[in-house]
């Protein structure tokens, strides 16, 4: 076996943090379990709440608008190619490099660079069975290796009832895949409100859950039963928050928050992590990790000393953006895509500032404030909810100590103006210091295409 640990990173799809070890009332006992076994990560959050972007971020240890990546891939979007991820970095450094499942951060798969790609097929079931096969061909083998796998639960489409491509194919998920249902053990999420359609669409969240863990379930097993406990890192984590109000998609603490727990050599089991952590951390603390140098460029840092006793000093803020998302055609009055929804975030442990950039953009309702629950839905779960017609803030603080999900604006409320002042200034500072192409205006629409072919 190899002296440097190998790595195994997952990513789950829309997952946040509702999981038993959480608090957060849903049935997950094998992630829970996996949890117990090293560090579980309480305040980590993405820095930005689209799917690609997330994913690009948590590769590159950078930001999106650093790295490019500020929309979907299956909107246009693609990290450019020469930019340098967590895949080059392990390459560079010997290891053997696998994909397996999800990737969703660039057009091509080949042009990630990995040496070696199982099937893409992103259910978890279906990954699981393929990350346990490369496991058993590396068994005996003295090169380490780094594997990438990714899922496509939990996004929504999987387990909302009227998900618009189900009707196309005809096929049931919920039945074919995760099994009945179980109303009675669903719990009621802080991003929607409780009814009976939100208490079924919950039901059938708890049964993606439940299949996410009962498969990461086996795989837990699998490297323990093939002899690589001892000797690998292994990383689980979602690339934003849950879907609903106020929740993925939004900079929002609900979502913006995701999951993080870490087992392995050096790693205390039953270790709690309270500081601020983000994804574009984790390449990082990998290579900290594996005793390599970080390159120049990375905007992350490593919270690898934290794990393992060393100098730590935690990072006093976070910063968050969104850019684009979705596929609408239309336009705002001020000419933009209504797919482009400039918006930049500085969160501390006591304070969360959002500032919105363009015109026209819609608020989102709290829990209180709905109107009404619809029966159904033209696609996504969160849509049993209608649209909020009112207008955005420009800026928004939430007293996080007062109101832990950014439900109620204080910014214009004069006991909190030198907290918005100040936090302001930090916003402008980051945004200037990492180059924020919004400086410049409206951030052009695919600036990073799709390339015509692999580049080799």
């Amino acid at each position: 076996m190899s002296e440097r640990p190998n790595i195994i990173y997952i990513v789950a799809h829309d997952l946040g943090r509702m999981l038993g070890c959480y608090g957060r009332g849903f049935k997950s006992p094998n992630l829970d379990r996996f949890a117990s076994e090293g560090a579980l990560f309480n305040k980590t959050f993405c820095t930005t709440t689209a799917c690609s972007p997330s994913r690009g971020c948590a590769w590159t240890g950078q930001y999106a608008h650093t790295n490019g990546l500020m929309g979907l891939v299956n909107r246009g979007w693609s990290l450019p190619v020469e930019r340098r991820t967590i895949v080059d970095h392990m390459n560079d450094a010997g290891y053997h490099t696998a994909l397996v499942g999800l990737d969703h951060v660039r057009k091509f798969r080949e042009d990630h660079r990995f040496q070696e790609y199982a099937p893409a097929d992103p259910r978890t079931a279906v990954a699981a069975d393929n990350a346990i096969e490369f496991l058993k061909s590396r068994q005996g083998k003295d090169q380490p290796f780094y594997l990438n796998m990714g899922t496509i639960e939990v996004h929504g489409s999987q387990w909302g009832t009227w998900h618009a491509n189900r009707e196309k194919t005809g096929a049931e998920p919920l039945v074919e895949r995760y099994g009945w249902p179980q109303a009675e053990d669903a719990p009621i999420p802080p991003t929607y409100k409780d009814h009976p359609s939100v208490q079924r669409e919950m039901a059938n969240y708890q049964a993606c859950i439940s299949y996410l863990d009962f498969h990461l379930g086996r795989l837990f097993n699998a490297i323990d039963r093939l002899g690589f406990r001892d000797n690998t890192i292994v990383m689980f984590n979602a690339d934003h928050g849950m879907e609903g109000l106020r929740g993925k998609g939004t900079l929002y603490e609900l979502g913006m928050e995701i999951a993080c727990m870490m087992r392995g050599p050096g790693i205390t089991p039953g270790t709690k992590v309270d500081h601020l952590v983000q994804n574009i951390d984790y390449v990082p603390s990998f290579l900290d990790a594996i005793g390599v140098d970080v390159p120049e460029g990375i905007q992350g840092r490593s919270f690898w000393p934290l794990l393992t006793d060393g100098d730590y000093t935690p990072a006093e803020k976070v910063y968050a953006e969104r850019n684009f998302h979705g596929g609408s055609n239309g336009t705002y009055s001020d000419g933009t895509p209504t797919n482009l929804d400039p918006m930049r975030s500085v969160r501390t442990e006591k304070y969360h500032l959002i500032q919105t950039f363009g015109e026209g953009r819609k608020s989102s309702w709290t829990p209180e404030t709905v109107p009404q629950v619809n029966e159904k839905f033209r696609m996504y779960p969160s849509q049993v909810f209608p649209g909020c017609p009112d207008p955005r803030e420009k800026v928004e603080l939430f007293d996080l100590e007062k109101d832990p999900h950014d439900w109620h604006n204080v910014a214009n409320d004069p006991a909190y103006a030198n907290v918005r002042d100040a936090l302001m200034k930090d916003l402008d500072t980051w945004r200037h210091e990492t180059k924020d192409p919004s400086l410049e205006g409206p951030i052009p629409d695919e600036q990073n295409p799709w390339p015509d072919a692999p580049s080799y």
